[in-house]
């Protein structure tokens, strides 16, 4: 036995008749209250006793050349023809939009549901994903298939491989730049860190593990101290836990954890230089071999050898003829006259 589609039930109220159906009804809905058959008035948009007929105005057309503001529900009973755009601020409600794609449906059933009438050019698919049978509509009213597998919003694969492989092509380049880059800077300040001289605060000769800082280590009161089992410089907290390497342990230390050659090592006023060990450089001063000259001493030396030379300089060019000399039987005033 076929179901009649318009009967809507049997209710209890016009009230709960709103309640289930609160958009009204389409046209030719009946439905019963009780004892009382109602039917959808499309019309003047409510539900009315079927023996009740409602006669409607005559049909008159009106033209309004400016704006038209509403303040309560529109009831349009034929077609709307709207010239520009339309907006909706709300929820848009409707049984079927007509556009080209019109969705996947599981069945061909399915679709005639939604789109019993379709119009020409609106096509859908049927399957449960996309590739699906694809379906047109080439005759107003029936839909038709195609033959052939497609989906909705098909993607140029070819093309997006390509974007893809360019966009890959240029990270890469970036990525090199900035590995490049990073390569610079690390060789200026390991140059920068393997000449600066730098101070420590002395020396260990405990066993000391290797022992990374953590990340959010805060040097503060700390020691660096040069370990001599190691033979390199290691850190000293105030709670005694020592660090082999730290935020600022390459201005001691290369990566090899091994202290920078040709850098100046200083602790208290002593110097120290690297060479397999840490080795102190004497500059003490004295005359003899390994000391450095006092300066005061060297300067007065400086003086004595400059005034020996200006006097070997005058003897040099005072040299008298002896043999001329002797023969005169006179006295000279002075040397000067002697020499002249």
């Amino acid at each position: 036995m076929n179901r009649d589609i318009n009967y809507l039930g049997n209710f209890s109220s016009i009230t709960a008749v709103w309640e289930n159906y609160p958009e009204g009804g389409n046209e030719g809905d009946y439905l019963m209250v009780g004892e009382t058959k109602y039917r959808w008035n499309k019309y003047i948009q409510k539900w009315e006793n079927a023996e009740v007929v409602t006669e409607t105005t005559t049909t008159e057309n009106k033209v309004f050349r400016g704006e038209v503001d509403i303040q309560k529900d529109l009831h349009v009973g034929g077609n709307a023809t709207i010239n520009e755009n339309l907006k909706v601020k709300g929820i848009l409600y409707a049984n079927a939009i007509k556009q080209p794609n019109c969705g996947l449906f599981a069945t061909l059933e399915d679709l005639y549901a939604a789109y019993p009438n379709p119009s020409v050019g609106m096509w859908a698919v049927v399957g449960n994903a996309v590739p699906g049978d694809m379906y047109r509509c080439e005759i107003a009213g029936t839909w038709s298939s195609t033959g052939e597998q497609g989906g909705v919003d098909a993607i140029d694969l070819e093309e997006y491989n390509q974007s893809i492989k360019e966009a890959q092509i240029k990270a890469d380049a970036a990525k090199t730049l900035a590995d490049n880059n990073k390569n610079i800077i690390y060789n200026i300040i390991n140059d920068y860190n393997a000449h600066k001289s730098c101070r420590f605060n002395g020396f260990t000769n405990d066993d000391i593990e290797d022992n990374i800082a953590p990340v959010d280590f805060i040097d503060t009161d700390c020691t660096v101290l040069y370990s001599f089992k190691r033979k390199s410089f290691v850190i000293k907290t105030p709670e005694d836990t020592f660090y082999t390497k730290w935020g600022n342990s390459l201005i001691y230390n290369d990566d090899t954890l091994i202290p920078h050659k040709d850098k100046i090592f200083i602790y208290d006023k002593n110097l120290y230089c690297y060479e397999d060990s840490l080795l102190q450089i004497n500059l003490s001063f004295g005359e003899e071999e390994g000391t450095a000259y006092e300066g005061n001493k060297g300067k007065s030396l400086e003086n004595k050898i400059n005034l020996i030379s200006d006097d070997i300089n005058i003897i040099k060019s005072s040299h008298i003829n002896i043999n001329r000399d002797c023969r005169r039987n006179e006295a000279f005033e002075n040397f000067e006259t002697a020499i002249a």
